[in-house]
């Protein structure tokens, strides 16, 4: 599914940046949807927004996913 893709590439940056040398971490929200009608990107931004900050609540340096219901 591309919510898996998404997620696979986002863990694939998180670790990347945790074994550089510039001493961060990040934590990363995903949130993937199949485009409908009507179906905006206001709404798309802010359930990653929420899986960012879900990622930030489980203990941060993760990758969290949000499955966007289709809007119809």
């Amino acid at each position: 599914a591309e919510s898996d893709v998404a997620a696979a590439m986002a863990e694939t940056m998180r670790e990347s940046i945790e074994k550089s040398d510039i001493g961060v971490t990040i934590s990363v929200g995903v949130c993937t949807q199949i485009p409908v009608a009507n179906s905006g990107t206001v709404d798309l931004i802010a359930a990653a927004d929420k899986s960012l900050y879900e990622a930030k609540r489980a203990g941060r340096n993760l990758v969290r996913v949000w499955k966007a219901p289709l809007v119809t």
